[in-house]
This record gives structure tokens, sequence and C-alpha cells, in this order.
């Protein structure tokens, strides 16, 4: 159907000037939008502490709040985002083309709906440290299990060493 062709790289979609499906950037959010996170928990961008009257950034997110706007408790909303977000990864890692991941989706990083983070509403917006955040799609610690011989992985120091 459409999605296969889409992730196939279809020519009638993509090809312009000849150039193969794989000389496409293919990205879920960049930073100037909704974070995956953002993109599975808010139906709206939310740019009204910059006093610009939520009339910054753009509107069309396509996104879906799973029912709830913003954070959410309940157990069926959080297990629908996180499938959407493992979907929406997947389908990214499975096109035809060179991915581009926003920094911190993996982790489950939100920017709280707010699309120019860089606008002075909040200057830990953009943070990427192990604050409170919904568990990431890696497992815990700093790399992915080789196999079933490697040990598992170390967790995150406290404090990064300095050299």
């Amino acid at each position: 159907g459409k999605l296969a062709k889409r992730i196939a790289g279809s020519a009638a979609r993509f090809d312009h000037d000849g150039r193969p499906a794989t000389s496409t950037v293919n990205f879920v959010a960049a930073h100037d939008g909704f974070t995956l996170m953002d993109t599975v928990s808010y139906a709206t961008k939310h740019n009204e502490a910059n006093g610009e009257d939520n009339r910054d950034g753009h509107d069309h997110n396509v996104s879906d709040n799973c029912g709830t706007e913003g954070p959410s408790t309940d157990p069926q909303v959080l297990m629908r985002r996180a499938r959407r977000r493992r979907n929406l990864m997947a389908t990214l890692m499975l096109s035809q083309g060179t991915p581009m991941m926003l920094a911190g989706d993996e982790l489950g990083n939100s920017q709280s709906a707010i699309t120019t983070p860089m606008s002075g509403q909040s200057d830990r917006l953009g943070e990427l440290g192990q604050r409170d955040r919904p568990s990431g799609l890696l497992p815990p610690g700093n790399r992915l299990p080789q196999g079933p011989s490697d040990p598992a992985p170390a967790p995150f120091p406290a404090q990064p060493a300095v050299v």
C-alpha cells in the first residue's frame, strides 16, 4: 500500500531530477518543531510563554495527543504513546534514505509543545540531562547490548568525568 511505497522511496513521490531514494534525509522531528515525544503528546503547539500569543512557530505539527493534551499518568495513554513512538522510529529507520533523529528523541525528551525553544521561554527547554522523563526508546544504560554474551550495560555516571 501507500506506506510500503513511501518507505521504499517511491519515485512518484520522491524522485526529483532523477536522484535515487537513498539521496533523501528522512526525519520525524527537527529542532524547529515538536520532538518525537511532543508529536504523540500534544495536538497543538504551546508557545504562549514568550509573549507572542502563540503566533510564532508553525501550526502544521501532524501530531496527536492520544486523548490527553500534555503529560499524563493514565497507563493506557502512556502505552499508546510509547507504541506510537516506537512505530514512528521504526518507520524512520526502515525507510530508504538517511535517517535523521532529533537529539533526545531516543530518551523521551519533550519541549512541552514549544516549537520555538530558543525564544527564551525556558533556559532548560533544550537540555538533555538526566531529569525526570518517561522511559526512552533505549534500555537503561549508555549503550545497547551486543548479544547474549555481552554484559548488561553500565549506568550513566551521575556526573561526567572532566578530563
